[in-house]
């Protein structure tokens, strides 16, 4: 079971409720529902939030690269990756060193493993991001 912050979780709901997206998200849906959700002033420092920079290692090819995981449906820069698509579901409440596997759009199996987390709002005091 995944672990989100109480704000993160509520943001993200809204979102998807603002946008129509209601049971068009069930990856997503369904961890919301699961979640175990925790307070932002005591969130875990290796925790995959909102707004968290983090370094993954694609599983297949062993490449590493930077990420920034935002709300906008349509990020606006490369280094981005909404949390409505697979891979930012998928990075949500992970934690550093976890290896997660997911659908991608193609309906292929991708693995990515979170290296780093270069940036996390909550350990930053940044709750308002």
């Amino acid at each position: 079971m995944c672990m989100i912050t109480t704000l993160d979780h509520t943001r993200i709901s809204k979102l998807i409720r603002r946008n129509g997206l209601d049971g068009k998200l069930s990856y997503l849906e369904e961890k919301l529902g699961l979640a175990s959700l925790v307070e932002s002033e005591v969130t875990p420092s290796n925790l995959v939030t909102m707004n968290s920079e983090v370094i993954l290692k694609d599983g297949e090819t062993g490449a590493s690269f930077e990420l920034r995981l935002v709300y906008q449906i349509t990020p606006i820069y490369g280094t981005q990756v909404s949390v409505l698509s697979p891979l930012g579901n998928a990075i949500l409440g992970s934690i550093e060193n976890e290896t997660i596997t997911y659908l991608a759009r193609d309906n292929e199996l991708k693995t990515v493993t979170v290296e780093k987390l270069i940036f996390q709002p909550e350990s930053a005091g940044q709750l308002d991001l």
